[in-house]
């Protein structure tokens, strides 16, 4: 099975290049340009990693960030934004990401990132599967 990824960006043509960068590396990913579409997808099927543009037009992306951590906890939040300001940050530090990059980022820190999100993600089940084999 495919690692899966969702990507909420409002960027089109970055999008794109980051839907295209991780499916050439075999993995699962849904791209949507907008929050509100980043909801229906989390309520329709489980994502891995999900890659937030935290400051969507000028306006956090509070809401989808707040239900990735209370109600999707399995999924590895990783929020990026693209004009930095230290309120920005700050807020987006409370939603405990795993990383918090600021655009333009360099796509293999990001991969990195993804992929230290998927390694941690497969030792805490093969951590319990262990313990079920007692």
């Amino acid at each position: 099975m495919k690692n899966s990824i969702l990507i909420v960006d409002p960027d089109t043509n970055y999008r794109k290049y980051l839907l295209e960068y991780f499916t050439r590396r075999d993995f699962s990913v849904s791209a949507v340009n907008s929050e509100k579409n980043g909801m229906l997808l989390l309520n329709m099927e489980k994502f891995d990693v999900a890659i937030i543009d935290f400051c969507f037009r000028k306006k956090p992306s509070e809401a989808i960030c707040a239900a990735i951590r209370d109600r999707f906890s399995a999924t590895t939040l990783i929020l990026t934004c693209s004009h930095q300001t230290p309120d920005a940050e700050n807020k987006a530090r409370r939603f405990s990401p795993a990383f918090y990059f600021v655009k333009p980022l360099i796509i293999e820190d990001l991969y990195a990132v993804v992929l230290r999100a998927i390694e941690v993600r497969l030792r805490k089940q093969q951590q319990v599967f262990h313990e079920m084999q007692g």
